[in-house]
């Protein structure tokens, strides 16, 4: 990850959404990604082009460097993200 155009974190102007967002993350030393939401609001998690919106593990092994990128939805403006979000070597 070189940080280039990225922000840690930032709501979304006008919506109840949070954003977190890495350009360039290096996947390489990864092979699968699990996602668990620990409340009820919905998400996106984006790795490159792969898009996960549902809890779960998933395969991301030939991923190298590209965007990790986190929209969580709440009920009030800027909420935490309420999610575990583990890389799996």
């Amino acid at each position: 990850m070189n940080g280039t155009a990225s922000y840690a974190y930032s709501g979304v102007s006008g919506t109840y959404a949070a954003l977190f967002e890495l350009d360039n993350f290096d996947f390489t030393n990864y092979r699968q990604i699990s996602i668990k939401n620990l409340s009820n609001f919905s998400y996106e998690v984006t790795c490159g082009t792969k898009v996960f919106s549902s809890d779960g593990t998933y395969d991301i092994s030939d991923l190298m460097a590209a965007k990790l990128r986190v929209m969580y939805h709440g009920n009030v403006g800027n909420p935490p993200i309420q999610l575990r979000i583990e890389l799996i070597p």
